[in-house]
């Protein structure tokens, strides 16, 4: 856990060797840690007023997930109380009960998004307190993005905006794994959340899996603080839904103290395609090491592999003492572990984001052709985003974005 003050972290493990939620006594039998959780499947109920797919509902229990399917208008307490996710389609047009005239208009949630609101609040008064997460469903994720919103961001960005974990498009053939992902994650959130921030940093560092004999640990459990961890509960949110939603919508779609292949690679100074070529061959000894760094927390390959910045940067650290301080010799070990020539890169590389998806670009750009740039969604805690001058050069309407402190390095660019 967190110990100590004035910004300083130890890692500590409880005499038994693990961590535990509450200590001993009376707290231990309030706080059931992560090891005592729920050994029983995870539980989905889809709400939906039409016809659900049967090949759909056989893929989730293929992975060990019970469903249950119930109509809008026979929906209850008791099935709130037995579901660990809550599946609402977005349209609900065959719903007649609803859509009587004489029904006042606070009766008659007119979408899934009004309706799984609906359902939120109920979940917030039922005995239990466990943290049932609530996702939408749906065909028309473009009805409800409009035109602003790039199509690869507006899932977490739309579903932060409505208190939802996570939106799945049904045209997105991850979307079961993602739905099993989730539900497990919230199957396994402990009941109820630790009411104090100490037993919470306990508890978010077993969901993790912070590593307290790692040498990085103390990286970890600091980045993770930076990152402002949600560590309490809100009158009108659980403590263990808050904690879902950080990771889903501020964490992993950003470089934070979890990054994906492209950050990786960019640390590293190899190209993203010679990264996932060595992880994919998984023999050499660079592949193992990179093993020890991919992150298997709670959430894990929801939105693909991530890997632990913390233990990222101790592994670079470690590297370059092993070729005496001199970081041009860093290719040169890399290789020799990958078992292959990987590239060497003159400039130190940087992930620019697609002008048009706002995602990662696969080709890395160099740090003296992009510029920083400001996307109100982008958390200020993650690493800055950034684009290639050339594309603001191409579409000026990007200008915008850039950061104050790049303007004159970009005028110079375009001026040039």
């Amino acid at each position: 856990m967190v110990t100590g003050d004035s910004g300083r972290y130890n890692c500590v493990r409880s005499s038994q060797g693990h961590r535990r939620i509450g200590g001993s006594g009376s707290d231990h039998d309030r706080y059931r840690t992560v090891n005592e959780a729920r050994a029983d499947s995870s539980r989905v109920l889809v709400v939906d007023d039409d016809h659900v797919v049967e090949a759909e509902l056989s893929l989730l229990k293929s992975r060990n997930v019970d469903v249950t399917v119930v109509h809008p208008n026979d929906l209850n307490e008791a099935h709130l109380l037995n579901t660990d996710l809550v599946l609402v389609d977005y349209r609900l047009d065959s719903w007649r009960a609803r859509d009587d005239p004489t029904m006042p208009i606070s009766l008659r949630p007119r979408s899934g998004v009004s309706l799984a609101a609906i359902l939120r609040d109920h979940i917030r008064f039922l005995e239990g307190d466990q943290p049932i997460a609530i996702a939408l469903h749906t065909a028309y994720l473009s009805d409800m993005r409009g035109s602003r919103l790039a199509p690869d961001v507006s899932r977490h960005v739309i579903a932060n905006l409505h208190r939802l974990e996570w939106i799945f498009e049904k045209s997105d053939p991850g979307r079961i794994d993602q739905m099993a992902i989730l539900a497990g994650a919230a199957h396994r959130i402990p009941n109820p959340w630790p009411v104090d921030d100490q037993h919470a940093m306990e508890l978010a560092e077993q969901l993790l899996g912070i590593d307290a004999d790692h040498q990085s640990c103390f990286h970890c459990l600091k980045d993770i603080v930076d990152c402002q961890v949600p560590l309490g509960a809100l009158p009108f949110d659980g403590g263990g839904n808050r904690f879902m939603r950080w990771l889903l919508h501020q964490i992993m779609p950003y470089p934070t103290f979890l990054l994906d292949d492209h950050w990786v690679a960019a640390h590293l100074s190899i190209s993203v395609d010679e990264l996932q070529q060595v992880i994919n061959d998984g023999q050499s000894r660079l592949a193992q090491d990179l093993e020890e760094i991919k992150y298997s927390g709670v959430l894990a390959g929801f939105l693909g592999t991530r890997w632990w910045h913390g233990k990222l940067a101790s592994y670079i650290w470690d590297l370059l003492q092993e070729v005496g301080d001199d970081r041009h010799r860093i290719p040169e070990e890399l290789s020799r572990r990958a078992d292959k020539q990987l590239s060497d890169t003159a400039s130190i590389p940087v992930v620019a984001l697609d002008p048009i998806t706002l995602r990662p670009e696969r080709t890395l750009a160099s740090d003296s052709r992009i510029v920083r740039i400001r996307l109100e969604y982008w958390p200020s805690f993650a690493n800055p985003a950034y684009l290639r001058s050339e594309a603001i050069k191409d579409n000026p309407s990007l200008l915008a974005l850039v950061d104050l402190l790049d303007r004159d390095q970009l005028e110079k660019y375009l001026n040039g």
